[in-house]
């Protein structure tokens, strides 16, 4: 299991649900937080999805998106 920390900003102002029916398409997240600053904390399984993938899909939706921090090993991660 990995996770990964991304700073995910919407320019278009729309709600989380964009957000939730993303992260439900891709295979191998396993959970996921949307904090209130726009930093996106999503918790995969490193054998089924690379952060590549979470972040090109990210970008793809219309998010701007900068990925802050990796942990593949699923430890604690700090920006």
């Amino acid at each position: 299991m990995g996770r990964a920390v991304f700073v995910a900003n919407d320019p278009r102002n729309r709600t989380v649900g964009h957000l939730e029916n993303l992260i439900a398409e891709l295979r191998g997240v396993t959970d996921w937080t949307l904090g209130p600053d726009g930093v996106v904390t999503i918790e995969y399984d490193d054998e089924m999805i690379g952060v590549a993938t979470i972040e090109e899909a990210l970008a793809g939706l219309g998010f701007r998106v900068e990925h802050v921090a990796d942990d593949p090993e699923a430890g604690d991660v700090t920006r």
